[in-house]
């Protein structure tokens, strides 16, 4: 089963939801309440790895091809392509 992928605030907000409230998940995780509370409201935008850990969260980078020829070497100087 592939798990859903959502934007940070989103999963944080989850995170909030599932421990009752930022107090409870910030005892539950050990990662300061004001810090949570800047990631879900998109203030943050830049965890640390041992942060999303202890929010039981992974980033995980996607990518979007731009389309044919993007990324090709123009041609040497002095030669036609």
């Amino acid at each position: 089963m592939r798990k859903k992928l959502v934007t940070l605030e989103v999963a944080v907000q989850s995170v909030v939801k599932r421990h009752g409230g930022v107090r409870a998940a910030e005892r539950a995780t050990g990662v300061d309440k004001s810090f949570i509370s800047r990631l879900m409201n998109g203030h943050k935008v830049a965890p640390s790895a041992e942060t999303l850990q202890a929010l039981g969260l992974r980033a995980v980078p996607l990518y979007e091809v731009l389309g044919p020829n993007v990324g090709d070497k123009p041609p040497a100087e002095g030669r036609s392509a």
